[in-house]
């Protein structure tokens, strides 16, 4: 029940991107993507800290997977607006994202796929096929950082 609200919110959240997209302005834009790259973050350090015995709340396990599955989609979406060099809010992304826009589009493919992977093999419980894709996620969100990232 909480997955299908979630993607509903989220649904919701991409339609009013999508709508506001004309007027939202650089520093806006920018806010948001980091948003989204923080939602992921948390859901990743979330799934992490159980494995490594940081914390012991194993069944919120699949709940941050879902979390990273749910942000994961809103990756591209929310880089389309080029900032390169606009507003005045801090940003650590390259200009190249926009100059190789497909190739950009390719990795956050990339990692979607990982981070749903992820949450359907955090339902299964098996701490070690769960750290296994934490690592391909991980390598998924590398690949675009050593790239797009400084």
């Amino acid at each position: 029940m909480r997955r299908a609200i979630l993607a509903g919110c989220i649904l919701a959240g991409t339609f009013v991107v999508g709508v506001a997209d004309a007027e939202t302005t650089p520093d806006n834009a920018i806010k948001y993507r980091q948003a989204v790259l923080q939602t992921l973050g948390a859901g990743l350090t979330g799934v992490s800290m159980n494995l490594k015995g940081e914390v012991t709340i194993p069944d919120a396990i699949p709940e941050h997977a879902a979390a990273v599955a749910a942000a994961a989609p809103l990756i591209a979406p929310a880089f389309e607006q080029d900032t390169a060099g606009q507003g005045s809010a801090r940003t650590k992304a390259k200009s190249d994202i926009w100059a190789s826009w497909d190739d950009f589009q390719q990795l956050a493919g990339d990692t979607e796929e990982a981070a749903m992977a992820l949450a359907d093999v955090a339902a299964t419980g098996d701490n070690r096929a769960i750290g296994q894709q934490l690592q391909t996620l991980g390598a998924s969100c590398k690949a675009c950082h050593d790239k797009y990232r400084d």
